[in-house]
């Protein structure tokens, strides 16, 4: 009977991992994402906004921060990056790809907005789970969390 009670605290330990607070993934810098005639003006971030969202069926808190800057009348995404602010019981964290880039301004005065995913994966004894928390934003500091979607 010891010998089963060992087996299945090690088999518990192995399936209990944590990630530990910190820095999520790379930065991504949004500018690859503008014309080239905004691209080759390199102007420096003027605002920082910081959102922290609940991620995962543990909620999971991550601070998403991006930075944004100005040329002429529009404003514009400079760069985004992602930390985990308290462990939490997941694998792993990852910043997915950037989408939905749009205008959410006018043709006079344009706002850039876009949406990012922050996906999350666990691994029990059995069951292998995981999902992606979608998050919408924009340069003037507007910015939504969507429905999590679980995979």
């Amino acid at each position: 009977m010891r010998q089963w009670t060992i087996a299945l605290a090690a088999a518990l330990a192995a399936c209990s991992s944590q990630t530990k607070p910190g820095t999520i993934g790379q930065s991504f810098d949004l500018r690859q994402y503008l014309p080239d005639t905004l691209r080759s003006t390199v102007q420096p971030a003027e605002s920082t906004f910081r959102q922290e969202i609940p991620v995962g069926p543990n909620s999971a808190k991550v601070e998403l921060t991006w930075t944004t800057f100005r040329h002429g009348s529009g404003r514009y995404l400079a760069t985004i990056s992602a930390r985990l602010l308290e462990a939490t019981p997941y694998d792993s964290l990852t910043l997915g790809a950037v989408s939905e880039l749009a205008n959410v301004g006018s043709k006079f005065e344009p706002t850039e907005s876009a949406k990012i995913g922050v996906g999350w994966f666990k691994k029990t004894l059995f069951v292998h789970r995981s999902g992606l928390t979608p998050f919408e934003f924009d340069a003037q500091g507007r910015r939504t969390v969507g429905a999590p979607v679980a995979h």
